[in-house]
């Protein structure tokens, strides 16, 4: 986190620092500082949502995935998905790792079905990548998602505020089916896992 701060400190109009910042900030528990800068981040973008009379996005895939990720540590899980369902349009081949942002953020959103397949897009492009890019995709996708799960934006009657520390405030009307949550969950550890002892002809 310290290395965040200090980047940030140098160069606080540098919106993948302050994202780092905020991710480092919510890891570390303090949720609140956190949303803080989740919420500059978008802020400084100039980004308006999709329901405001004003909304503006980002052509930039890059842009538009980071404030993606923005609005999924929010909790607007419908915003995240039309973001990175955006970056993902008409985006070269090297945006494709946004296909596991988009599978975990469908996941979140109730959307089990499509997360798998989501995920599965994912491991299909992943295939033809080198062993060692290969690598740590899966293993940040395995973090993203169990990191989901221990904060609650993935698993049955999720509430919002646990994740900030504070009491349930109402029943989540999203429902989950666990074994979906847990088909992806073990897709990925299986391809983590894997991606140690097999080279890119043998994925």
């Amino acid at each position: 986190m310290n290395a965040f701060q200090k980047a940030f400190d140098l160069s606080n109009e540098h919106f993948f620092f302050e994202k780092g910042l905020a991710n480092a900030l919510f890891q570390a528990g303090r949720f609140d500082d956190a949303v803080l800068h989740f919420r500059s981040v978008l802020q400084k973008q100039k980004y308006h949502a999709a329901d405001s009379a004003n909304e503006f996005l980002p052509r930039d895939s890059n842009a538009l995935a980071l404030i993606g990720w923005c609005n999924y540590r929010l909790r607007r899980f419908d915003e995240a998905i039309r973001l990175f369902q955006t970056a993902l349009t008409g985006a070269s081949t090297e945006y494709w790792p946004l296909w596991f942002d988009l599978a975990l953020v469908l996941l979140a959103s109730g959307r089990q079905e499509l997360g798998l397949k989501g995920y599965e897009r994912a491991f299909q492009i992943a295939d033809h990548e080198e062993l060692d890019r290969r690598r740590g995709l899966y293993h940040v996708a395995l973090f993203d998602l169990i990191d989901a799960k221990r904060h609650e934006f993935i698993g049955r009657e999720s509430d919002p505020a646990l994740a900030a520390g504070r009491p349930p405030i109402r029943r989540d009307r999203r429902r989950f089916d666990d074994d979906k949550v847990a088909a992806a969950q073990t897709m990925v550890v299986i391809k983590a896992g894997s991606s140690h002892l097999s080279g890119p002809e043998q994925a």
